[in-house]
């Protein structure tokens, strides 16, 4: 593959970039192998996908392209290493969360929830059916399907808008930025190891008291929607 890369096609390298939990390599399995990544796991320094992408398909200008997905981990106690990846690059990709978007670079970042709800309506009229739809909308719409499928399987399909509310008032004292709380909604990470992963410097800013303290709320706010609710009381 090597070898066919190097001398009958044209070589681009997309760094994926963004903070730790957004996404990223979820977003390089959907591009590289047209389907939902299942299960994901925190990308630790660097990792490459490839796929062979035809330019200009069905013109006269067409040719194929290697395209190389670097998907760079973004854990704080990384940052110093990661300029090793930055060159030769011909694009970049950043991560602003695990599956939303912004509509412009100064929009609001959607939720897992906002887009998994705004999904299930785009999923809702395609299935209504529509005459002369273009391969690109097909496209579009089995991305979404998929995209769909797989936020079913996350913590966002048992959320609601007034879950989310109370678990921000819940959380205000602790001074988290946005991108953080954005990502304790979508991941719901229940163990210290996945708070330091995801709050930037966690052991200088919270004590071991507070870190114990948010797994609480997320429990409490954010219930896994795959677990079964357990009857009785537990250990206080």
């Amino acid at each position: 593959m090597a070898n066919l890369a190097n001398n009958t096609m044209n070589k681009v390298k997309i760094l994926v970039v963004g903070d730790s939990g957004v996404g990223k390599t979820s977003l390089v399995h959907l591009i590289c192998h047209g389907e939902a990544l299942g299960n994901s796991s925190w990308t630790i320094g660097c990792s490459v996908e490839v796929r062979i992408h035809e330019f200009r398909e069905g013109t006269p200008s067409q040719r194929p392209y290697f395209v190389e997905f670097w998907d760079v981990g973004g854990s704080g106690s990384h940052r110093n290493a990661r300029h090793v990846f930055y060159t030769p690059v011909q694009g970049k990709i950043h991560g602003n969360m695990c599956v939303g978007f912004r509509v412009n670079s100064k929009g609001a970042v959607l939720s897992n929830y906002e887009v998994f709800t705004l999904l299930q309506e785009v999923c809702q009229q395609s299935s209504k059916g529509k005459r002369n739809i273009t391969k690109t909308q097909t496209h579009l719409a089995n991305i979404a399907f998929d995209t769909l499928k797989y936020l079913e399987r996350t913590p966002c399909k048992g959320q609601s808008p007034e879950a989310i509310h109370r678990f921000l008032e819940a959380t205000k004292n602790f001074k988290l930025t946005k991108a953080e709380k954005l990502q304790l909604i979508n991941l719901r990470p229940t163990t210290p190891v996945e708070m330091q992963l995801i709050i930037e410097e966690s052991e200088d800013r919270l004590s071991e008291e507070q870190v114990e303290e948010l797994i609480s709320l997320v429990e409490l706010h954010l219930p896994d929607p795959v677990s079964t609710p357990q009857m009785g009381n537990g250990p206080q």
